[in-house]
């Protein structure tokens, strides 16, 4: 069975499993595209980057690690 096409808000990434990514009025949005294309949720799920997340993108580094030692020689 085919997938339903949700216009610019779907990217499949299993049979049956989508995942959306964005900001603002996000979650309404994909809401109203499911309601348009009749198809009924089991689930959905909001997940959003924390704080350590981005710090991680920034450095490159997780929090708690300290800095790498710099071999002298």
């Amino acid at each position: 069975m085919g997938a339903k096409r949700l216009g610019d808000l779907d990217r499949e990434i299993t049979e049956g499993r989508w995942l959306v990514t964005g900001s603002g009025q996000l979650l309404s949005s994909v809401a109203g595209a499911l309601a348009r294309a009749q198809v009924v949720a089991e689930d959905l799920r909001v997940d959003q980057r924390s704080l350590d997340d981005a710090f991680v993108a920034f450095t490159g580094r997780a929090p708690e690690s300290p800095e790498p030692r710099r071999k002298e020689g």
